[in-house]
């Protein structure tokens, strides 16, 4: 079975960029505007599996999405994006042990880790 990615973004222009550039992993890629929506695809995720997630949405907020994610045993990666106007020290929300990098994460670095 392939790599499973979804991109949970509400801006559709973002989101659609995302998944263009991340095509050549050869995963299939979800794309979801609201936490909710994604619930029941999340459900079917494993530990190779990525979560590419906006900060904030308007029916919660990345880091409440990890808690559910944890409460239901699910153990996929999740990737953090924001725009410039709400990036927080991502330190302030999320367990220390579940920072890969505190940067701003680019596309070639999320390339790069997904390809392995």
């Amino acid at each position: 079975m392939a790599r499973q990615i979804i991109i949970i973004d509400d801006n559709v222009s973002d989101s659609n960029e995302l998944k263009r550039l991340l095509s050549v992993l050869g995963a299939e890629i979800y794309q979801s505007l609201r936490i909710g929506m994604a619930k029941e695809d999340l459900a079917k995720f494993n530990n190779s599996d990525i979560v590419i997630c906006d900060f904030k949405l308007a029916d919660g907020n990345a880091v409440e999405l990890m808690e559910w994610l944890d409460q239901n045993n699910i153990g996929c990666s999740v990737f953090v994006i924001t725009d410039v106007e709400t990036r927080m020290p991502l330190h302030r929300f999320v367990p220390e042990q579940r920072i890969i990098s505190t940067g701003v994460l680019s596309v070639n670095c999320l390339y790069r880790r997904l390809r392995h």
